[in-house]
């Protein structure tokens, strides 16, 4: 027996009556008392609220290592998701794929099938890191997600193309969502405000940024480059990820610390405070659930087309730009590409912003006399009820405006409109997770997903329209009907500030949360 064993077995001897055998029921675990001739059974559990194993007690120079590595990586993954989109002009050339007419939406089939399987794989992918553990479902969805951009790198057909993006953009997602898990395991709610808007920068900026590079990438290489310098890329982070992003959860910890024992023991040692929901449970759980919250929680419905026109827009972005530069100034893709750069540093300005507004929220907690000590969820919308009108919505109306042919804006100005608009996501976006993860509390993870799932479907099918709706209606109507719909949903906030309290106490889930 090592001396660490021996170690947890005396402190895990002086748990009081060990006379007890935990029986595993089907969701819950019970306590029977034992004849006095067999032997007692252990508990694991953590060794104290000071156990330095216990993943909320790591130095924060190991977490923000840990929360930096997963940032950096989230934000890599969503390169591939937008980087294509510089060269589409160029793959419809390669695929004699005729981009006009009835086949007007062909070359951004090469993004929606990205989002689309980002759209249900973290649904499945999730719950298989909630029993197996963060550290292989992260490491394993990482390894497939670079395996399937080979494909997209050598594809001799479109169909390989999609096909290839589809699956990468599954994993990837996967790996992205992971984050949030990562950060959840390792900071406590009154210190996660930061890590949580850093993890939204990333995700939005990798998105937001990867035309840029694209456009860098191709206008003195051919469009395969795109694929191979970020297999470089991902290649690097391989080993990185592998070593630096360890196990995070708290259960599989307790479970690996089980596992040694029973060597010794010859049985496994139940975990305390542990219920073990079977995959396919789980599975139901992380499904349901979120649709079921959407359709009945009007509060998670409108925050939800919030934020999901919100990130929606980013990938719209690359079509509006696209269709708007090369009209109006004779901009080419490569040039179009460059333009998406004034979003990035308008989310650069928002991430200012949140942090400015990660501050007020913690002062509320000294006026807050429902929960003292305790931030108060509305205090997270000040800064999000202007910048939603005047940076995402006020963005996208300078946007239409200045996109009138018979305007004559110089292009500078729909450009700094886009700034406007990048700062507006940015803050709505942070400001909308953080909101209903405060407001549902342990239903939060439900309502996280049932966000992400919605902003993943707007994201797809919102460039679809692109074409015929500014065919349509025009640069200045198209761009003027999504500033409107914005406008519209800018009003969420301010109703949730002034009513949010007494909504909260009629929310079902909200009731529920009490007594849970």
């Amino acid at each position: 027996m090592s001396s660490h064993e021996t170690h947890e077995l005396q402190r895990l001897g002086s748990i009081p009556d060990p006379r007890l055998v935990l029986k595993r029921t089907n969701s819950h675990v019970t306590a029977t008392s034992t004849p006095e001739s067999l032997p007692p059974r252990i508990v694991v559990d953590w060794d104290g609220p000071r156990d330095p194993q216990n993943p909320l007690n790591w130095s924060r120079s190991r977490k923000w290592l840990l929360t930096g590595v997963s940032c950096v990586v989230c934000f890599a993954v969503g390169l591939n998701g937008l980087a294509i989109s510089s060269a589409a002009d160029r793959v419809d050339i390669r695929f004699g794929i005729n981009d006009t007419g009835a086949h007007a939406y062909r070359a951004y089939y090469m993004m929606t099938c990205w989002t689309g399987g980002a759209i249900v794989a973290p649904l499945i992918g999730l719950p298989l890191m909630e029993t197996f553990g963060v550290r292989k479902g992260y490491l394993v969805s990482y390894v497939l997600f670079v395996l399937f951009i080979i494909p997209q790198a050598l594809a001799h057909n479109y169909a390989t193309l999609l096909i290839g993006r589809f699956l990468s953009g599954s994993f990837g997602s996967i790996v992205q969502n992971g984050v949030a898990n990562v950060i959840g395991d390792l900071w406590g709610e009154a210190e996660n405000a930061l890590p949580v808007t850093l993890f939204v920068y990333a995700y939005l900026l990798g998105f937001t940024i990867a035309p840029v590079i694209g456009a860098a990438i191709v206008a003195s290489l051919d469009w395969r480059w795109i694929f191979y310098i970020q297999l470089v890329f991902y290649a690097i982070l391989l080993p990185i990820t592998y070593f630096l992003v360890v196990e995070t959860r708290g259960n599989i910890i307790l479970l690996q610390r089980a596992k040694r024992l029973s060597r010794t023991l010859g049985y496994t040692p139940a975990l305390a405070n542990h219920t073990e929901l079977a995959f396919f449970h789980a599975l139901k759980d992380s499904t349901i659930r979120p649709l079921y919250m959407l359709t009945t929680e009007p509060v998670l419905f409108f925050f939800t087309l919030w934020s999901g026109l919100a990130i929606g827009n980013v990938f719209l972005a690359t079509q509006s730009i696209s269709q708007i530069f090369s009209t109006n100034y004779a901009f080419d893709a490569v040039q179009a590409g460059y333009i998406q750069a004034a979003m990035a540093v308008g989310m650069t300005v928002g991430l200012g912003i949140c942090i400015l507004q990660n501050h007020i929220f913690a002062r509320s907690a000294k006026r807050n006399l429902e929960t003292p000590g305790k931030g108060i969820p509305e205090s997270r919308l000040e800064l999000s009820i202007p910048c939603s009108f005047i940076g995402f919505a006020g963005g996208l109306f300078i946007y239409a405006w200045t996109s009138w042919p018979t305007a004559h804006a110089p292009w500078i100005w729909p450009a700094v409109a886009l700034g406007f608009v990048g700062a507006g996501i940015m803050v709505v976006v942070s400001c909308a997770m953080s909101y209903v993860t405060d407001f549902y509390g342990i239903f939060a993870g439900s309502a996280v997903a049932a966000v992400a799932a919605v902003e993943n479907v707007l994201s797809s099918l919102l460039p679809l329209a692109s074409e015929r709706m500014y065919t349509r209606l025009g640069f200045a109507g198209g761009s003027g009907l999504l500033a409107g719909v914005a406008l519209c949903l800018s009003f969420a906030p301010v109703v949730l500030y002034v009513k949010g309290k007494g909504l909260r106490e009629r929310s079902k889930f909200g009731e529920r949360m009490k007594v849970v």
